[in-house]
This record gives structure tokens, C-alpha cells and sequence, in this order.
């Protein structure tokens, strides 16, 4: 995947151990919260937990695109993920 370095500094900088907001645009749109989010990275999956109920998996298949700058979006099909913080 392109840019794994600079999402994985990014992730693990950024995101362990905060509250992560996960904004879901396509064919529908919704927003929640990540608290205290746990980081799991592998060269297929991306999981964002807090290891109770809330919890995000990517699987880097399905990913066309990745944008990172002040926040991270994935880009699926017809999908995207935006994570901040």
C-alpha cells in the first residue's frame, strides 16, 4: 500500500490513545466516536478499537486511495473514511 510509513507514523503519533472521530460519507453518511482507540496495523487491516463496542476494520483490498493531511481518508469504491481526531 502507498504511503504506509507516513499513515503508520501518522496512526500511532496521532491517534493511540485518543478519542477518534470516523466520518463515513457514500451512500450513507454517519459519524462516531473512537474513544481511547487501540491501533492494530497489518499489511491487510487497519483496526481502530477500544476493544468494548466500538470499533473500525479496513481491509486494504478494498481501498482505492489514501489521502493523508490534517486527517486520514480512505477511499473505497464508492465509500470514504475520514479519521481525525
Amino acid at each position: 500500500m502507498e504511503n504506509r510509513k507516513l499513515i503508520e507514523e501518522k496512526l500511532f503519533d496521532n491517534y493511540l490513545d485518543k478519542d477518534v472521530n470516523v466520518i463515513l460519507k457514500g451512500g450513507i453518511t454517519t459519524e462516531f466516536i473512537i474513544h481511547n482507540a487501540k491501533i492494530l496495523l497489518s499489511n491487510h487491516t487497519l483496526i481502530i478499537t477500544n476493544t468494548k463496542r466500538e470499533e473500525l476494520i479496513i481491509k486494504f483490498s478494498f481501498v482505492t486511495d489514501v489521502i493523508v493531511d490534517n486527517a486520514i481518508t480512505f477511499e473505497l469504491e464508492e465509500q470514504k473514511v475520514t479519521l481525525d481526531y
